[in-house]
């Protein structure tokens, strides 16, 4: 399934509510919040792939938001302004203030969802680089795991076992294929497999409770969602 998380910061709640109807239908996670403060706030400790943000916002316009999310969060998230605010002075502000693309309202939903997947691709590459199963995603254009917006803090390793085993879900994946897939046809003398698995077993519950790989004796493993 191809997939990005989307915020989208706009005050007026039909709008708000039309772009995320619309993108959850198109596969992608879509939050909204209503204010810039709030949603400064919010990408302190949450992580987005891209940001489609109103200018006129109360509180903290867009422009500023964007501003504080280079400058001060050093963030290089993609941002979309959608906005009426339609001169060219309008314009070239949002884009000096790090706005990636800029769309005036009233606009298409179906034109915002290329201009995303647009935006998606320069920025990531292919956006099948991203694999969602359940609340987990896996990001390979950056080697990291998220269980909703939560990063696990995985080994080189960890990743490659946690992607063949999402890209499997929810089929079983034998220890042999594993160890081909970590080490080819020289897999180390020891069972580092075991000890590489407890690891991310580890990392997981670090953040999430419950058993999210099962062993099956004998055969290999498989992911579980609940």
């Amino acid at each position: 399934m191809q997939s990005l998380s989307i915020l989208i910061v706009e005050d007026n709640r039909d709008i708000a509510e039309n772009l995320v109807t619309y993108l959850e239908q198109c596969g992608h996670e879509v939050d909204s919040i209503h204010s810039g403060q709030r949603a400064y706030q919010l990408l302190t400790h949450n992580h987005y792939d891209l940001l489609c943000l109103d200018v006129m916002l109360p509180g903290m316009d867009g422009f500023t938001l964007a501003r504080k999310i280079r400058q001060t969060l050093n963030l290089s998230v993609p941002i979309l302004f959608l906005t009426a605010r339609d001169t060219l002075e309008d314009k070239v502000e949002g884009f000096s203030f790090g706005g990636d693309d800029y769309l005036t309202k009233p606009f298409d939903l179906q034109e915002v969802e290329l201009r995303i997947s647009a935006l998606a691709r320069r920025a990531y590459g292919n956006i099948t680089n991203k694999l969602v199963v359940g609340e987990w995603r896996v990001d390979s254009s950056r080697m990291q795991i998220f269980y909703q917006d939560e990063a696990l803090k995985v080994t080189q390793t960890g990743f490659k076992i946690f992607k063949l085993l999402a890209q499997n879900y929810p089929d079983l994946v034998n220890r042999q294929e594993i160890e081909r897939a970590l080490w080819g046809d020289l897999p180390p003398a020891s069972d580092a497999l075991r000890s590489h698995m407890f690891a991310l077993r580890k990392s997981i519950k670090e953040v999430v409770s419950g058993e999210w790989i099962e062993t099956v004796h004998g055969l290999g493993f498989r992911l579980v969602v609940e």
